[in-house]
């Protein structure tokens, strides 16, 4: 929706949303052969951090899929002994999907993936060849950069969305 002549933010990119900071954060990679057990130990420390979700890269240094809270949970709730955990290799329970987009992709379209994936998390490439993290944790610095009222809430299915409802009296978007 557009208001006042200005563009909506769900049309614009995440180049333009982030200019300088879309590629400042490396994301946290894990080998596929790693136990669950480091996993868990990695996310515990990441979590509270921009890194919602660890890459797991294959034996050629390749990104393979991703792990995070969500796959560590389930796994755990299937599989509650420590046991198991030291058993178990992440590439066994990883998201085997890439979630990868360019800085010229639109809000719009990677809100559109989490939605379908059900996972608030993806992945840009940046100039060095190394991956940075997009995450519901870093769409919500669009709201402090242009002082809007950001809500996180639940949507279709439990899955974890972003409701960017006013920007001041600047302009008014849904999702």
């Amino acid at each position: 929706m557009r208001s006042n002549g200005k563009k909506s933010i769900l049309e614009l990119t995440l180049g333009e949303l982030f200019p300088k900071t879309l590629t400042d954060t490396p994301c946290v990679y894990i080998d596929k052969e790693m136990e669950v057990s480091v996993a868990l130990e990695m996310c515990a420390q990441y979590m509270e951090s921009t890194i919602d979700s660890i890459v797991v890269k294959n034996e050629l240094d390749k990104a393979i899929g991703i792990v995070g809270g969500y796959d560590l949970l389930d796994y755990m709730r299937q599989n509650p002994t420590r046991e198991l955990q030291y058993l178990t290799k992440v590439n066994k329970i990883m998201f085997q999907t890439i979630p990868q987009f360019e800085k010229d992709t639109k809000l719009k379209h990677l809100i559109e993936f989490w939605e379908r994936s059900r996972r608030a998390f993806a992945v840009v490439l940046g100039p060095n060849g190394n991956y940075s993290p997009i995450s519901a944790r870093k769409i919500l610095e669009i709201g402090k950069k242009i002082h809007a009222d950001l809500h996180i809430s639940l949507f279709r299915n439990n899955f974890l969305s972003i409701f960017l409802i006013t920007l001041s009296t600047y302009i008014i978007i849904s999702i």
